[in-house]
């Protein structure tokens, strides 16, 4: 598993942290790489709104932070 960590700009061009959790599980019908992953914004609980209304452009600019590996265990891929 690794959790990654990126810097993301909003609609509006204002940049959000955000941890972005990947779980490889195997290959698809395909044949190509499956995962279950998340993201999330990384702020203060009392800085989180109760609605995340950001529309985040994965395709305009990621700003690498730090990448953590996780060893969870015999048999993952």
């Amino acid at each position: 598993m690794v959790i990654i960590f990126w810097t993301l700009l909003d609609q509006a061009g204002v940049s959000h942290l955000v941890e972005m959790a990947r779980l490889p599980i195997g290959l698809g019908a395909d044949g190509k790489d499956r995962i279950i992953g998340t993201v999330m914004p990384v702020m203060k609980p009392e800085d989180m709104p109760a609605v995340w209304d950001k529309t985040m452009d994965m395709e305009k600019h990621l700003d690498f932070h730090d990448a953590l590996f996780v060893d969870v265990g015999h048999g993952v891929p």
